[in-house]
């Protein structure tokens, strides 16, 4: 896999390269890049005491710590978290129609409107298998099943942007039981393309089209923080899926009862 490394915010990056050039890929990519960049100063705070945790190595709930506020800031305070929605999904063996649920987090971003929603995993970097219930199952329902069933939902929104990106990011932890160690971290930076690779291609064993991630990222903190663990979490890498924006009522469009979008005379 071939990465570009970038600084943002004084973070180190490493990000998929990508030859698509539509406007609402450029504006995904640099969400995720500011998003992740945003979540790593703010995991660097936390390290900074060391008797405070990281919260990326708990759970989904912990992580939405470091998210919301990233996501305030460069979004410019316009994000709900938790955001209700009704479901309607007509993929085969994925129906739920007229359920309700919540969107992780809504957002405005480079006049885009998006809808994103998290999962957070854990996986042993060490190995050479993608964990089957961890992650692979969790990106599939993700893509397949959450961001599918909205479509309906996010065109009665009534914002004034270009139109509503959905976007899927899984922020996968890597770790190792065993203590950490200078050499195992160098050990896992040596092999992340590796591991990027693996992740990418074995979360995309169906229905490519909805699962194959578009954006692959990652971010590894500094040695010395790894080294105060008990165990090594040496990196984060987020998988990253977006979907062409969907035009919705407050689009520079008008929707009319036939649900087809006709241009606003200007």
């Amino acid at each position: 896999m071939e990465l570009d490394v970038i600084q943002k915010q004084g973070i180190r990056l490493s990000i998929s390269k990508i030859d698509k050039d539509e406007e609402y890929f450029v504006v995904a990519k640099s969400f995720i890049t500011d998003l992740l960049a945003g979540i790593a100063k703010l995991s660097i705070k936390y390290g900074q005491n060391e008797l405070i945790d990281f919260p990326y190595i708990y759970s989904e709930r912990q992580l939405d710590s470091v998210i919301l506020p990233s996501l305030s800031r460069i979004c410019n305070g316009a994000v709900i978290a938790e955001l209700p929605a009704r479901r309607n999904c007509f993929l085969k063996n994925h129906e739920i129609n007229n359920s309700f649920g919540r969107i992780d987090y809504w957002c405005i971003y480079n006049n885009y409107s998006i809808v994103l929603e998290v999962k957070h995993s854990f996986d042993g970097f060490t190995r050479d298998s993608t964990g089957e219930n961890n992650i692979i199952k969790k990106w599939e329902y993700m893509t397949i099943e959450q961001l599918q069933s909205i479509k309906d939902e996010v065109k009665q929104y009534e914002e004034n942007t270009k139109g509503v990106i959905r976007l899927g990011l899984h922020v996968i932890v890597s770790y190792s039981d065993k203590s950490p160690t200078t050499h195992l971290i160098q050990e896992y930076r040596k092999k992340l393309p590796d591991i990027l690779d693996r992740l990418s291609n074995d979360v995309c064993r169906c229905k490519p089209t909805y699962t194959r991630p578009d954006f692959v990222a990652s971010w590894t903190p500094p040695i010395s923080f790894v080294l105060n663990g008990l165990k090594t979490y040496p990196g984060i890498i987020l998988l990253a899926k977006a979907f062409k924006p969907i035009l919705h009522r407050g689009a520079h469009v008008k929707y009319n009862d036939n649900t087809r979008f006709n241009k606003i005379t200007e």
